[in-house]
């Protein structure tokens, strides 16, 4: 629903007699904040190998070409070669990043054949400053989780929309070096592709990277709840009037940084002001804001919210 008609501008004494604001409004929730460190980094491959030839002779069929992935279907020979029974072999799970050798052309022996990478295990490297690197080391191993998103890769969203696929690593080292251009301490984390299907995540991705800190007790309320004006944010609680009916009142808050729902907000801690102080269980307003001031008279919109919590006078009207 949305304010079909707007309540009086001012304080409480000028909205008197003004006609109630129609509002539609939501419930403000405790539940606990949690704090990130987010950082930006890119990915590279955990295992690379170069391959050099034990044997020497002519190439006489070489099955596979550049950025091709060795496995079952054509076996692990990367070069046959005019000896009787003899091959260049390498495991199944390697994409093939160069070949250095065409069919006709002679390999000599103990020369580089081919550069290869394993997409079984990628590694992301971002970096932390040196108090986030304490809270991290401070973390129990478990809790070491890394939530990231790759430029580029993206999966079906709400009406078929893109949205950034979210993956799931774990920090394995925390290095006790500071780099000197940065002033900040290098992490690796480690991402495993699912076993029998195409990497999901490859080398040299630019990563958004964040490492769930810790939870903290916080006031949740909708983000279209709040209003900022002057650099100062805020929100409409619903309380019973005295006199019959629900004025809105005027809650100055601070709104934290890290969330993780665009949805919802959560309330980093309230601000030191005279008046009406944000509580959980409050109702506030969630559409019209803009029409909206300290002590304006409101009705609820169909369908009916429940009564502000603790009840009084017209509590009963909000349930009808």
């Amino acid at each position: 629903a949305t304010v079909t008609r707007a309540g009086a501008a001012g304080e409480r004494g000028a909205a008197a007699g003004a006609e109630p604001a129609r509002v539609s409004v939501a419930r403000v929730e405790e539940a606990p904040r949690p704090r990130f460190v987010r950082q930006s980094g890119v990915t590279r491959p955990k295992k690379t190998l170069r391959l050099t030839s034990e044997v020497g002779g002519r190439v006489v069929r070489r099955p596979y070409g550049e950025n091709e992935t060795t496995g079952a279907e054509r076996g692990d020979v990367l070069y046959e070669v005019a000896f009787v029974d003899t091959a260049i072999t390498v495991a199944p799970g390697w994409r093939i990043v160069k070949l250095y050798y065409e069919v006709g052309e002679t390999i000599r022996p103990f020369t580089l054949v081919a550069d290869l990478i394993n997409y079984d295990t990628v590694i992301l490297d971002f970096q932390v400053t040196q108090a986030q690197r304490a809270t991290l080391e401070a973390l129990p191993e478990t809790a070491r989780v890394v939530r990231f998103t790759a430029v580029g890769l993206e999966e079906p969203g709400k009406g078929g929309r893109p949205r950034p696929r979210e993956f799931e690593a774990r920090i394995a080292r925390l290095f006790p070096t500071v780099d000197p251009a940065t002033r900040k301490y290098r992490v690796e984390a480690e991402y495993h592709n699912p076993e029998g299907a195409p990497a999901a995540v490859g080398p040299d991705l630019l990563v958004e990277c964040a490492v769930l800190l810790s939870r903290e007790p916080a006031l949740r309320l909708p983000a279209g709840a709040v209003r900022e004006e002057f650099h100062q944010a805020f929100c409409y609680a619903v309380d019973p009037d005295p006199a019959g009916g629900f004025v809105a009142r005027a809650c100055a808050i601070e709104v934290a940084g890290d969330h993780t729902d665009q949805h919802f907000l959560f309330v980093e801690r309230l601000l030191p002001v005279t008046g009406r102080a944000l509580r959980a269980g409050d109702l506030v307003v969630t559409e019209g804001l803009e029409r909206m001031r300290d002590g304006a008279p409101v009705v609820f919109a169909p369908p009916a919210a429940p009564a502000p919590a603790g009840g009084g006078p017209g509590a009963d009207a909000a349930r009808d």
